[in-house]
């Protein structure tokens, strides 16, 4: 925890994903991914695979509220009304004051990337939906790729049915064949991922409030954030000429280096997989490279 001091207030802030509750976590994906601040983006033209996002988000004056929305957000604290009269009407030079001395307060949400499973479940009607443990764990090779399309539709679309596609391949049902006792439910408790149900099955999220999905692609881009630092040989050269993105040649090669089906290699785990494919493809670069150096 932070602590920040406001006059004889004592504010306590999250400092990391892992102090954070859900609604918390939903407040902040609500911010980061929201309409206002990708309005703000598309205004300032940034793009996040070549500008350092961080910098241009400190240095540039129309973020400030944005900043100033994640501080309030943040703040660990059971309300008081005189303590919320005074934050709200304190003048916009003593944020500025509190937030340059105390950056980290709000500033480490952009810096660490979310790979904590922050909304193990979800209740939609009646019905309990499950998503994915940690860092992707339980995911298989089929619903990484299928799930890394419906995200990226979304974020060209930004619309809440594709939002909705995407939320459905992550979160299903418990599966019926399996229970607690078995082993294989502690490494994914969820319904078998199948597409046409998925789809057909996500127009029931529409009574699903908007941040509970917002969070769940915040937990997205912060696993492949950190998915291309373990699995870098992989993802090497990601978006140069590949239309389906990483999963889509996960699947290929996978099927080639383990001589299985398509529908045999979607089933298998996503991080056995790529840690298999990583070590492949570092240990050809390897090979051609001292192959390189003897021709030398």
């Amino acid at each position: 925890m932070n602590t920040i001091g406001i006059d004889k207030y004592e504010l306590k802030m999250f400092s990391n994903w892992g102090e954070m509750d859900s609604d918390t976590a939903k407040r902040v994906a609500g911010i980061l991914l929201g309409s206002e601040v990708d309005q703000l983006r598309k205004n300032a033209k940034l793009k996040e695979e070549k500008v350092d996002f961080l910098t241009a988000f400190v240095v540039n004056a129309d973020w400030y509220h944005i900043r100033l929305k994640l501080f309030f957000a943040m703040l660990r604290v059971r309300w008081r009304f005189g303590l919320q009269w005074k934050l709200w009407h304190l003048r916009p030079e003593h944020y500025a004051q509190i937030l340059r001395a105390e950056a980290k307060v709000v500033d480490w949400v952009f810096l660490k990337p979310l790979t904590t499973q922050l909304l193990p479940r979800v209740k939609v009607g009646m019905e309990w939906l499950y998503g994915p443990r940690d860092y992707m764990g339980g995911v298989t090779i089929g619903e990484f790729e299928m799930a890394q399309l419906r995200y990226m539709r979304w974020r060209k679309s930004r619309s809440r049915n594709d939002l909705q596609l995407f939320f459905g391949v992550l979160y299903r049902p418990l599966r019926k064949d399996i229970g607690p006792e078995n082993v294989e439910w502690h490494r994914d408790r969820r319904a078998e991922l199948n597409e046409i149900t998925s789809d057909r099955s996500s127009s029931k999220l529409r009574m699903l409030d908007e941040e509970a999905m917002l969070l769940a692609v915040l937990y997205w881009e912060g696993c492949l954030k950190r998915m291309r630092q373990d699995y870098k040989y992989v993802f090497q050269g990601e978006g140069s000429k590949r239309k389906h993105g990483a999963g889509h040649l996960i699947v290929k090669l996978a099927g080639t280096v383990k001589k299985m089906d398509v529908n045999e290699t979607a089933k298998a785990s996503l991080h056995v997989v790529m840690e298999k494919l990583n070590s492949d493809i570092e240990e050809a670069e390897e090979r051609m490279r001292a192959i390189r150096r003897k021709r030398k």
